[in-house]
């Protein structure tokens, strides 16, 4: 998945995959959030709270979303960085694999 750098807004160390998400949800997150569990990796960008791309190992998008749904706890360190609109329109534009549908945005 390409993305561009966007601006860093945290670093959260021990964070549960499923809480991570609902709050970045919660409060429509605009910008991506990569997350080290274990010796997986995670990528998932948000458009005011919404998913609009994932990525796991090497699952895109739909795929990558149902397993991050179907995974048990999850923990690992996140970093979160903000995207402008012009800047999630351009991670769209180049990563179009890792697309989220829109019937399956979110996450049980």
């Amino acid at each position: 998945m390409q993305i561009p750098r966007g601006t860093f807004r945290a670093l959260k160390r021990g964070s549960d995959l499923h809480t991570l998400i609902q709050e970045l949800e919660d409060t429509a997150f605009s910008g991506y959030c990569r997350i080290s569990a274990g010796s997986g990796s995670i990528t998932i960008v948000f458009e005011k709270g919404n998913i609009r791309l994932a990525e796991y190992d090497t699952l895109e998008g739909n795929a990558a979303l149902e397993r991050i749904s179907h995974s048990g706890p999850v923990t690992g360190d996140a970093v979160l960085h903000d995207l402008s609109d012009a800047q999630l329109d351009l991670a769209v534009e180049f990563s179009p694999l890792a697309v989220v549908k829109p019937e399956r945005k979110g996450i049980k």
